[in-house]
Order: C-alpha cells, then structure tokens, then sequence
C-alpha cells in the first residue's frame, strides 16, 4: 500500500507540470518548479485519520482527469470515468467538469446527452461498491468539524521534516 501512495505521488509532479504547461506559456525552469511548489503544503494534510490509500492515489486520478478534459481527450475521459466513480465518491463532480468544457464547442442536446450517461455511470458504479461493501463496519460519512482543521494546523508544526522531504523528493 505504501508503494502506491508512494508511487502516485512520484507521478503527480509530471502530471502537474504538464497541466502547466497546457493552460500557461511558461519558460521550463518556471514549469519545472511550478509542481514542486504546488505541492508543498501537501504534507500539511498527513494527519493521523488522513493516511488513506486512495488520497495520492484521488490526487493523481484527479490531476489526471484535469489533464484530459483541458486536453478534449474524450476516449481517455470516458475510461477513466468508471476507475475514478470507483476510486472515490466525488467522481460525481467529473461529468459536469467536461460538460463545461464542451458547452460552447458541441451541441446543447449532445453535451446534455454526455452529462446524463456519464452521470449515470458515476451512479452505476457507486451502487456497485456500496453494494459491495454495504457489510462493512462503521458509518456512511466521515464527519470532521473544526478539530480536522485544528490537527492539520498542529501538523505543521509537530512534524516540519514533512515539508522537507517533499522538498527533497519533488526536487
């Protein structure tokens, strides 16, 4: 598990900097730094209930995601869509992203049409893995209140070589 995260957070700067360099027109040392600076306040976030699987991996699948629908590299969204809706809940958000994104360059009725399957795909899927894992211990939702904003904030200062080794890493 820990190779994942690892590895997903080793992939994400080269996923960064090519979003960079789609939106803006940057000389390469800038767009070479851009990521790395992106990415410090990340060990910000490593607190004790945070150490998922899946968060380096939703930070990796999302920037991936960005990179696509920026790119119109429909084919490619359409398969990461169901690896994303399974992955995490907030694939949800990915359809009207690429409606959005399409709603001046196609037709009304055929961007309308897009969202609604892709939609019922991000259904489609979260039934599935809540049918899977409907077994399972504990609630439906997480609820986090101002003692998570609290620990990030203690984070910072209780463990400082986090920023440093990111710093090292991405570097």
């Amino acid at each position: 598990a820990s190779g994942v995260m690892f590895g997903c957070l080793l992939v994400l700067p080269w996923v960064l900097r090519r979003l960079v360099n789609v939106f803006y027109d940057l000389p390469p040392p800038v767009a070479d730094l851009a990521p790395v600076f992106a990415l410090l306040p990340l060990p910000v976030f490593f607190v004790p209930y945070a150490r998922y699987l899946y968060d380096p991996g939703t930070l990796l699948l999302w920037a991936v995601a960005l990179l696509l629908v920026a790119e119109r590299r429909t084919l490619w969204l359409w398969l990461l869509l169901p690896v994303i809706a399974y992955h995490k809940e907030t694939a949800v958000l990915l359809p009207p992203l690429i409606a959005l994104r399409n709603w001046n360059v196609a037709p009304r009725a055929r961007v309308l049409g897009v969202l609604m399957v892709q939609l019922a795909i991000v259904a489609a899927v979260r039934l599935a893995v809540g049918a899977q894992f409907a077994g399972n211990p504990g609630g439906t939702v997480l609820l986090v209140g101002p003692s998570h904003t609290r620990e990030l904030v203690m984070t910072l200062f209780r463990k400082p070589p986090y920023v440093l080794t990111v710093v090292a890493m991405l570097w």
